[in-house]
């Protein structure tokens, strides 16, 4: 007997991450009654936390929780003899959870938040995505600890021990370019300036609507007046493969503390969790 740490069954087979054992164990579960063990499977370093098939069960995806754990890319075809294709080892942060959709890998990297990787060609696994949910940093047992990829809606939730439930869309929608134009260094409180803003949809087939708005941040990244936006929000639509410019004029609120603080342009559907951010550092005068 072993303990499985985590399991994923599809098409009558169950791939079961044996973390003790430091095994992936393939089990046939076409009678629920009676599973047969295929095959169990050690390799080095293997402390395997879960495991994730790609859809037509071809290859695998794996996760090791441990200091120097990443994400390793299985050939499962023949289930009696699996073997190592890739592994990805960009970060120093420990991996926790991978679940694989058509082309990505979605993982949960502890300090390093959620990553997305481009598994289309599982022998070449490369960087395609990343959010940052974590203050966190290096090799801790601490930050994204569940990611969920497989919402109907297309919305990617990722849960952080300690900042929460993060939500985000990948491709992300829009991509947002900036640049500030005018008096930037500084302005005077109740005095405003103009915020050049261009935003590019590079979904190839899917429009886009999306709320745009401005808030204020400290030096600490606590926004001011507990992110109320700071400029009139606005909506935008984006066509496919579109990209769209304009300008806010943002009065700084006569109440703003004097010194350093960031404009924040933020994009989404939601305030909590805006998808994407860029932001411009001003020194407020009095």
């Amino acid at each position: 007997d072993r303990y499985v740490h985590d399991i994923w069954a599809q098409d009558g087979l169950a791939y079961a991450a044996c973390i003790s054992d430091g095994t992936i164990d393939l089990v046939d579960v076409s009678d629920p009654t009676d599973p047969q063990t295929i095959s169990s499977t050690s390799y080095g370093g293997a402390v395997t936390h879960n495991a994730w098939p790609t859809r037509d069960g071809t290859y695998l995806a794996t996760s090791d929780e441990v200091v120097g754990g990443h994400l390793r890319m299985w050939d499962v075809s023949n289930m009696e003899n699996p073997f190592q294709v890739d592994e990805w080892t960009d970060l120093t942060s420990i991996i926790h959870n991978v679940i694989v959709l058509n082309d990505y890998a979605y993982i949960s990297h502890y300090s390093d938040g959620l990553q997305i990787v481009d598994v289309s060609d599982p022998e070449n696994i490369t960087a395609a995505g990343s959010w940052d949910t974590s203050n966190m940093n290096g090799p801790v047992m601490i930050g994204a600890w569940g990611v969920y990829p497989l919402s109907p809606s297309g919305i990617i939730m990722t849960s952080d021990m300690l900042s929460g439930l993060w939500t985000c869309r990948f491709p992300a929608g829009v991509e947002l370019e900036s640049a500030l134009s005018g008096n930037a260094s500084s302005v005077a409180r109740g005095e405003s300036l103009r915020l050049d803003i261009t935003l590019s949809n590079v979904s190839p087939s899917h429009e886009r609507e999306v709320d745009v708005w401005i808030v204020a941040a400290d030096p600490n990244g606590l926004a001011f007046r507990d992110g109320e936006p700071i400029a009139p929000l606005r909506t935008v639509s984006l066509d496919p493969e579109v990209s769209v410019q304009g300008s806010f004029r943002v009065t700084v609120p006569a109440n703003l503390p004097t010194g350093e603080w960031s404009l924040v342009l933020r994009t989404g559907r939601s305030f909590l969790h805006p998808e994407t951010q860029d932001r411009w550092i001003v020194e407020v005068l009095p």
